[in-house]
């Protein structure tokens, strides 16, 4: 299926997935995050200098952008979570500040200093989480958001595109394997870590079925032409 029938996909980015190998809505689904993060709501009492940690907030004060230099910008506000009022700061996410309006609900993802009472993110959801949620993050894609990539990829999930499963059924059946698309939409969409370990595990069992077939076939290949040499001889 062709990129253009996923929502978003203008020319621009058509490009810029070609750039990556990614020509059609299978090779979008088969773009595989490399880690997951594992979000769970916490408070900012007790917490850690070091301590990565994720809270809900909901914006206090309208975002300042100030540019640093090229390729980097700062995206600062207050924020109030649990009560408490913290100055926050985001780097290279100028483009989030028109969805950070005034009572807007949002959960925050980085480090909080208690002395200076700043949290400095490394990710911003434009909703409170209310229970532990498994995030998947993709390798960046020159010129698309992380935020962008996460949309079009959920698109190309939305569209209930059905691919042809390549393992033999018996296989998947003695090995308990999911189908291929049970195994795309929980390697995306995990619910739970079984979900990554059935997708991976799918996924893996795969590849190696189709290393093991062109090697099989490149030996084919070799035995006809020693075969087709000989009568030449």
């Amino acid at each position: 299926m062709d990129l253009n029938h996923i929502k978003g996909i203008g020319e621009k980015t058509t490009s810029c997935l070609h750039n990556v190998d990614i020509y059609s809505v299978e090779d979008l689904l088969h773009f595989y995050p490399y880690r997951y993060q594992i979000l769970s709501p916490s408070l900012l009492e007790g917490t850690s200098l070091e301590e990565v940690v994720t809270i809900n907030a909901t914006v206090s004060e309208t975002p300042q952008v100030s540019y640093i230099k090229r390729n980097l910008n700062a995206l600062r506000f207050v924020c109030e979570s649990n009560g408490k009022r913290i100055r926050v700061t985001i780097f290279n996410r100028a483009f989030l500040k028109r969805n950070l309006v005034v009572g807007k609900e949002i959960s925050l993802t980085g480090k909080y200093n208690s002395k200076s009472n700043t949290f400095t993110a490394n990710d911003i959801k434009l909703s409170w989480l209310d229970e532990t949620k498994i995030v998947p993050v993709y390798h960046s894609i020159k010129e698309i958001r992380p935020v962008t990539l996460e949309k079009l990829i959920e698109e190309a999930l939305q569209n209930n595109l059905q691919l042809n499963d390549t393992l033999p059924v018996d296989l998947c059946e003695k090995y308990r394997l999911v189908s291929i698309n049970d195994a795309l939409f929980k390697i995306h969409n995990p619910q739970s870590k079984e979900d990554i370990k059935q997708a991976r595990r799918r996924i893996i069992y795969e590849e190696l079925f189709e290393f093991m077939f062109k090697i099989q076939y490149l030996k084919q290949l070799k035995h006809a032409a020693v075969g087709q040499a000989k009568k030449f001889d």
